[in-house]
């Protein structure tokens, strides 16, 4: 073989020199350059989804001070409880008061735990009241949803599904409605 490549003219050698050149960079590059190049690519690609995290962050942190401060304007509406269960039986008292004054009729009323993932970082709770039935007519139902919106103790809707009732005239459904509270002790 070695016979063969000395009978070769420089131009051939010249030329072999240059295929056998090429080769070895085409085999280097799809080995060794091509691997590096997509862990580069990928290591850009998560320095760039960082930053963005990081400047998403850096912005919730610039609006802290302003929400920290309505909080606060906030804060003193919020019902400071010492157990759950009591301001639960609160809640439905206060809710049953308000359906008697406004003529809906409550047919099942229940407490419900809030579904908070995490309640040890927030520094309130939230009360869940689910009226499984209830009964009366619209405009009754309207002013009840109105007076629970206009309760100083921050009660809300959550959800509200009503139908026609088995009387002409009448709305039947159920409500599930909140309360924020900030148990006793907790301060921010």
């Amino acid at each position: 073989m070695l016979a063969k490549l000395d009978k070769l003219s420089t131009r051939e050698r010249i030329g072999l020199a240059l295929a056998l050149l090429t080769v070895a960079f085409v085999l280097t590059d799809r080995l060794a350059f091509r691997r590096i190049a997509d862990q580069m690519d990928a290591m850009a690609l998560d320095v760039a989804r960082q930053s963005e995290a990081l400047a998403y962050n850096r912005r919730m942190l610039r609006t802290e001070p302003r929400i920290q401060a309505e909080y606060e304007a906030w804060r003193p509406r919020l019902q400071q409880v010492g157990s759950d269960t009591e301001a639960l039986g609160a809640l439905k008292e206060r809710i049953d008061q308000l359906a008697r004054e406004c003529g809906v009729t409550i047919a099942a009323m229940q407490d419900r735990r809030a579904a908070d993932p995490e309640p040890d970082k927030r520094p309130y709770r939230e009360l869940v009241v689910d009226i499984a039935r209830f009964e009366s007519d619209l405009n009754s139902l309207i002013t009840f949803l109105h007076r629970l919106r206009q309760t100083p103790e921050l009660l809300k809707v959550l959800r509200l599904q009503a139908a026609p009732g088995p009387r002409n005239g009448m709305v039947a459904g159920s409500i599930l409605i909140g309360q924020l509270v900030e148990p006793v002790g907790s301060e921010q």
